[in-house]
């Protein structure tokens, strides 16, 4: 009988597990009362430093937190993390949504799944919904992403519902760009016109009343390198309709004298040919040799000199055997910096590899620039390594120059002695850069 009492009857173990749990509530456009998810405060004390900082008795006093600018499916995603350690997202914009609370709640491993999923799922149609959030939360690795895959695919991101409903300052941020890669002038004009359309349609504004569309891409067009266009592109029918309805307003007519002889006249880079930005790579060189494996705390060095031009490092490739007795035994956790001596300008990124047969890549979130004279030092450190063996290389000065003729770097690979007094230990494959 008392057994079955205790079923019916909560008893002390089911009160304790009540008490611990927290009811978090957010804005529910379905329903007036709100969505409420109940987590243990354990896994919320564990996992957010924002939660952590809320007082103890606020806490047990209502057992309830009512959060503000946080979707219900950003909730489903949190809970879900906490509970289970994963996440996973049917699209860019939950895991928007998600990355936008994880920033705000302080939950750092939640927050870096969302933005590796988000790199990973870059496209044409959705950059610049990701590009707009990673500008807006100054996430600059993210931003960067976006941007490469903007200057890479430039005509079709134009075209996208994304693109038209873009904030003017990010519109901006991307017609400024001389690296994108464009056939004619002639798409960024139409991208424009299609982006004021819009944006004169969603205000309730007539697009057609040059004295109200006028001011909203005026400050656009200063940004189309007329000068750039050849006389057919000018001759366009779609580009002429356009440019005769805007000569008619005298403010126009103004603006574009003033743009046009920018343009001719000035040498800045602003009102250049556009020129995609074109990655290249160096190959060390490295070969495979009877080296022991890669020690925890042993360093790898590169020194850099630019002896022509301005060269921008972007990312470098690994070198290593990876070997194991049994499947998944093989890993590598390493941080890797570059130092321009003569700017002090730092960059630093890190990366973890396992037994597989993918490029390892370490990637900066923002390029480091060294000009002609600087000098770079480029240094990776092993946090932990098992089964892991680096490659050889000549310790021979190696010079980088692409095709272009435009740059130059001397590349010099450090020795690296160890117990056994190995030289020529690399683990630098390939460095990527353009100019």
């Amino acid at each position: 009988m008392s057994k079955l009492l205790r079923k019916i009857v909560p008893g002390k173990s089911s009160k304790k597990k009540l008490e611990k749990e927290i009811s978090l509530i957010v804005e529910d456009p379905n329903n007036p009362d709100g969505f409420a998810l109940k987590v243990q405060k354990k896994l919320l004390l564990e996992h957010s430093a924002f939660f952590r900082d809320i007082p103890e008795n606020d806490i047990k006093k209502n057992r309830k937190i009512k959060l503000e600018d946080v979707s219900v499916i950003a909730l489903q995603k949190i809970v879900t993390y906490m509970q289970k350690a994963s996440a996973r997202f049917q699209s860019h914009v939950e895991a928007i949504e998600t990355l936008k609370a994880a920033q705000k709640f302080e939950i750092e491993e939640l927050f870096n799944i969302c933005i590796n999923h988000l790199i990973t799922a870059l496209e044409p149609s959705n950059v610049c919904d990701i590009y707009d959030t990673a500008s807006t939360l100054s996430l600059s690795h993210l931003e960067y992403s976006c941007l490469k895959l903007i200057d890479k695919d430039t005509e079709k991101v134009l075209q996208t519902r994304g693109f038209l409903t873009l904030k003017k300052a990010r519109v901006l941020e991307i017609i400024k760009r001389s690296s994108l890669n464009i056939d004619s002038e002639v798409a960024i004009f139409r991208a424009i016109l299609a982006w004021g359309l819009n944006d004169s349609l969603s205000r309730g504004l007539d697009p057609n009343d040059l004295e109200m569309f006028l001011p909203i891409v005026r400050h656009m067009l200063n940004h189309v390198r007329f000068g750039n266009m050849t006389d057919a592109e000018l001759r366009d029918p779609e580009v002429d309709k356009f440019l005769q309805l805007l000569s008619s307003c005298e403010l126009w007519n103004k603006n574009r004298s003033v743009s046009c002889v920018s343009q001719t006249s000035s040498s800045s880079m602003e009102h250049d040919m556009r020129q995609y930005v074109t990655h290249y790579s160096h190959d060390m060189s490295v070969y495979e040799s009877n080296q022991h494996t890669v020690k925890d705390g042993e360093s790898f060095c590169l020194n850099i000199e630019i002896l022509k031009g301005r060269v921008f490092l972007t990312r470098f490739k690994l070198a290593f055997r990876a070997f194991a007795p049994t499947k998944n035994a093989a890993c590598l956790y390493v941080v890797l910096s570059a130092t321009n001596e003569e700017t002090n300008d730092q960059r630093s990124t890190r990366g973890t590899f396992l037994n597989t047969t993918d490029e390892a890549y370490l990637e900066f979130s923002n390029p480091l620039p060294a000009r002609e004279s600087n000098k770079v030092k480029i240094e990776l450190i092993v946090k932990k390594a098992e089964n892991i063996c680096p490659l050889s290389v000549k310790s021979d000065i190696q010079i980088a120059m692409p095709d272009s003729k435009m740059v130059a770097m001397k590349i010099i690979p450090m020795d690296v002695k160890v117990d056994s007094e190995e030289e020529g230990r690399c683990i630098f494959g390939e460095i990527q850069y353009f100019h």
